[in-house]
């Protein structure tokens, strides 16, 4: 388990620190609402090829280390070669859920292999401030989630999309509900991600960037507010004589 330090800003401003615990990390992937059939099709032709057996139902549900969720503002790695993945995330606990923003970091070079490996590899980081879903829930589709990446002073936009593309929360958390045997509480529920096209199409794999740095962000267009976080990433390379991927 681990816990996660987070500030909750409400609707009219105000805020409230809270301390969340953390027990599990629930990756879905394919959590659309009008998915494509045959482009789920191919999508699973490409994971059969790593040994990713398809699901019975949608959205897949891959689980991911607890310990590997952070809200720190930099993460260190051992290869170049990873890269993050924008999502929303559901932090439901026993009085209500929460609604955040953050990046899903993985090895792609792994990912290429082995799924559930790729998942053990690098920490996802999620923002350090939520909503509450009760706040945002009657203008939910209209919600935007944006991430910005590159190397250097180079700074451009990798990934943007409105979550009307996506399952709707409460419809989420059902299937999550009903594809394992732990409870809701405690389970960081991440939303899938997005294409790296202009469309945003919640279908495709993204291109993954290997960059420096990630700037995420979730926009409430009505409220004009925003939950915006951004870390680096460092290549572990302190060691002269060993030469890292």
């Amino acid at each position: 388990m681990t816990t996660l330090d987070l500030t909750v800003r409400r609707a009219d401003g105000s805020t409230r620190d809270v301390t969340v615990p953390i027990r599990r990390i629930a990756n879905c992937g394919m959590a659309t609402r009008n998915p494509d059939p045959d482009r789920i099709d191919r999508m699973f032709e490409e994971l059969a090829t790593i040994g990713v057996t398809r699901p019975e139902t949608l959205p897949m549900v891959v689980p991911k280390p607890p310990h590997l969720l952070t809200t720190d503002s930099e993460i260190v790695v051992n290869a170049a070669t990873t890269g993050g993945e924008l999502e929303f995330v559901l932090l439901p606990t026993a009085d209500r859920t929460y609604v955040g923003v953050g990046v899903d970091h993985k090895d792609d070079h792994v990912m290429d292999r082995n799924l559930h490996r790729a998942n053990s590899t690098c920490p996802s980081v999620i923002a350090d401030e939520v909503w509450r879903l009760e706040d945002v829930r009657d203008r939910w589709d209209d919600l935007e989630i944006s991430c910005w990446t590159g190397r250097g002073d180079d700074r451009e936009l990798y990934q943007r999309a409105t979550l009307d593309a996506f399952l709707r929360p409460d419809a989420l958390l059902e299937a999550i509900d009903a594809k394992t045997t732990a409870p809701l509480a405690g389970t960081a529920v991440w939303s899938g991600t997005v294409s790296t096209d202009a469309d945003g199409d919640v279908d495709a794999r993204p291109d993954v960037t290997y960059g420096d740095f990630y700037a995420m962000q979730l926009y409430d267009p009505a409220a004009n507010r925003r939950i915006a976080h951004q870390y680096d990433v460092s290549l572990n390379d302190w060691v002269d004589d060993c030469e890292l991927p």
